[in-house]
Formats: C-alpha cells, structure tokens, sequence
C-alpha cells in the first residue's frame, strides 16, 4: 500500500479534494521546486522522488509535509526521507532563524540545510502561476510522530502523559515566545517510528504507543518575548491558547461524522474522546486564562461539551 503519490497523480486522484493537498495550496502562488534542482541541492545520485501527501485521516505529518525528498537523512516507510518546506525566501529565513533560537528551550525538527532554487529552465516544475518567482527551500528533520488531536482520540495512548508532556512544553515555550499560529497539528506526539507506520496504515496491534516527547513545528510565525513590545506579548500567549482549542474542537467535532474511515482509524467512542479532551481543558485551565473560542461549530457534541467544561 502505498501512502504517498507524484503531485501530479495525487492533484488528478483527489480533484475533489484540492483543498486538502498541502503542496497544491501551501506553495501557491509559488513556484515548486524541481526534481533536476533537488538533485543539485543534495548532491544526489539517480533519480529523486518528489511527492505531495496525499489527504488521510490523522495521517503522519513531519514539519510541513509539502514534499517528501529521497536523501539519506531519516527513514520512512523503508526509504530515506527528509521533508522540505517550500515559501518565499523572507518566510523560509524567518522560520529557520525562529527554529534555531527554540531548539535551546523545547524539541522542534533540525535544520538540515536551506536552498534557494538554482534552475533555469522552469518547464518541469509542477506548477506555475503569472508572475510568479522561484521559492526557498527549507529542509528540516522529519518526526515520527501524530499530531495532539490524534492522540486524544485514540484511547491506547495514555492521556495522562500526553497531557503532562504537552503542558510542560506550551508551559517552557510560553516562558520564551509565542507561536502565534497553534493548532492541534503543530503539536506532535513523538511515537516509535514502527508504530506511526503501522497507524498510517489502519494497523491497531501490537503497538509501542509509549511516548517519547513533544515537539512544536510550523514556527515561521513565531515570535521572542524579547522581540514583542509593551505589553503585547502576553494576549499572543492567549491568543495561542484560544487558537489550540479552536483547533481541537474543530478536529474532534469533524470526527462526529460516521463514516467508515472514521470508525477504523478512531473506533474510540466519542464519551471516551471527550473525557481525555476534558483533561487537557482542566489542566490549561490551571496554567493560562481559557476562553471559549469565538469560531466553532455551534451544533456539535464537542462544542457543546467545551463550553459546558469551561463553565461559560
């Protein structure tokens, strides 16, 4: 079974679902990077596969995963695997700067290397828009890992070191900077490399479903403490924390939905999805100031029961 598609076969194979392809929407209006510039980038022999993720419910997800590039720096699937994040040269510096200076506080991907598209002849690049200019290239350390909605939801995962392991992170992170664009997805549960494999696929048995960390990804929009002015870091802690539980709510209340894919990759009952959701809630309401998000959707279980959890 193969999990990931050339980006032109995944665009034709799930039209109906563009707006769930990252490579498609993450570079535009920028160019993609090509095979023949990888190969230039990394030095490396024979072909290299360039892929975009295809959609999947609580799929793996690495940094960004905008392209997947054959190299001999981590191991997916059985091939060798780093992910690449592809923005404007000012947003890729932004994101590496920000990636350095948090590496001394918390876990997030190494920087593997930063590159800026070499080649001339553009005719094989994948997508093209007018006007458009050739984008930076940012490699960064892939994670085995899945993101803190998935974990909720899967009742095998302990929620109590789940919970513990993520407040200590937004607690050590927060002491330092804002993230300023953090969602469910930007918090990855580091598992075994084997078991996230095996949950990409729909496997369920057998499982080292131990934690081994947290990390924080999708840094670009971060920002220092030092670097705020006046008074204004603090409602960006907040904002943060509001922004997380949209997120999550968001995740859980689409997970209400009965559908075949659903029931196989989180058979956990939705009572038992709320009662570890409600754990992290009390616990952030110990550390920060927990408002009820504005941007919900009003009809669902979830929402119904954040709002009763938070007491508003």
């Amino acid at each position: 079974m193969k999990i990931w598609l050339p980006v032109n076969d995944a665009l034709n194979k799930y039209s109906q679902y563009r707006h769930l392809i990252t490579a498609s929407n993450y570079i535009t209006p920028f160019n993609v990077v090509s095979e023949q510039d990888v190969k230039l980038n990394f030095n490396s022999p024979g072909k290299v596969n360039i892929f975009s993720k295809t959609p999947s419910i609580g799929g793996i997800w690495a940094t960004h995963p905008s392209f997947k590039y054959v190299s001999g720096q981590n191991n997916l699937m059985g091939e060798s695997s780093v992910f690449a994040k592809v923005s404007t040269e000012e947003n890729i510096l932004v994101e590496m700067k920000n990636l350095l200076k948090m590496k001394k506080f918390i876990f997030v991907p190494e920087v593997l290397g930063f590159f800026r598209n070499r080649i001339k002849d553009l005719s094989e690049l994948h997508e093209m828009k007018p006007g458009c200019k050739i984008a930076a290239l940012l490699v960064e350390e892939f994670i085995d890992s899945i993101s803190l909605g998935q974990a909720i939801v899967d009742e095998r995962i302990d929620i109590d070191s789940v919970v513990e392991s993520v407040i200590n992170t937004l607690y050590v992170m927060h002491n330092y900077c804002a993230h300023r664009d953090l969602k469910h997805s930007h918090i990855r549960i580091n598992l075994d490399p084997e078991t996230i494999e095996e949950l990409m696929m729909g496997f369920r048995e057998d499982l080292n479903l131990e934690i081994e960390g947290v990390s924080i990804i999708d840094v670009e929009t971060t920002k220092m403490r030092w670097e705020f002015s006046g008074d204004e870091f603090e409602p960006s802690v907040q904002r943060d924390i509001t922004q997380l539980l949209t997120s999550i709510n968001g995740y859980l209340s689409t997970l209400e939905n009965d559908t075949e894919a659903i029931r196989r990759y989180f058979p956990t009952p939705i009572h038992k999805r709320l009662e570890r959701f409600g754990a992290l809630l009390d616990q952030l309401k110990l550390e920060y100031e927990v408002k009820v998000p504005q941007h919900f959707l009003r009809d669902s279980i979830t929402t119904r029961f954040l709002i009763k959890r938070l007491g508003s």
